[in-house]
């Protein structure tokens, strides 16, 4: 059980070192390439984290590279889906958009003139109505409460790590 929660303090020091880093990263420096951040956030992470870790010497050497794997499958799988996605999805804007209005309600006539392609759009309604992520009543989109919490997560992401939407 030792084991076991070594490894665990380990994987929460290094989520806990990258999100600190890539809000400072995010927020200070300038960079187009979200991507190349984040790979170098998460090394910046590790680099820290094992030192912490050598320096306190605590864990083994293989909890410790255990946790240090565990980290960077977690922060990659993050990296491809969260900030990724919320620089490129036409979906995640119509969220953020929807989440941001007055009583989480759009007119579909205000997405569908923001938007490049009105089919996109349709689609995209049609997959949410489908979802239970939104409603459409009389030509004005709502989210649900699932809607709310799935737009909240994009929406404090994008103001934690300052990523700016088109």
């Amino acid at each position: 059980m030792t084991n076991f929660l070594s490894y665990i303090k380990i994987v929460l020091q290094y989520i806990f070192l990258f999100i600190i880093i890539h809000g400072l990263h995010t927020n200070f420096f300038l960079s187009n390439h979200i991507i190349i951040i984040l790979m170098i956030d998460i090394f910046l992470a590790i680099i820290i984290g094992v030192t912490l870790d050598i320096l306190i010497k605590k864990s083994s050497p293989f909890i410790l590279s255990v946790a240090t794997i565990t980290f960077i499958l977690i922060a990659t799988l993050y990296s491809v889906l969260i900030p990724v996605m919320i620089d490129r999805s036409i979906t995640v804007d119509m969220f953020l958009r929807m989440y941001q209005a007055n009583n989480y309600t759009v007119a579909e006539s205000e997405l569908r003139n923001n938007s490049f392609n009105s089919s996109v759009i349709s689609k995209r309604l049609n997959e949410q109505v489908d979802s239970g992520v939104i409603v459409i009543n009389e030509g004005k989109i709502k989210l649900t409460a699932k809607g709310k919490f799935i737009a909240s997560i994009f929406y404090y992401n994008n103001k934690l790590f300052n990523i700016k939407n088109n």
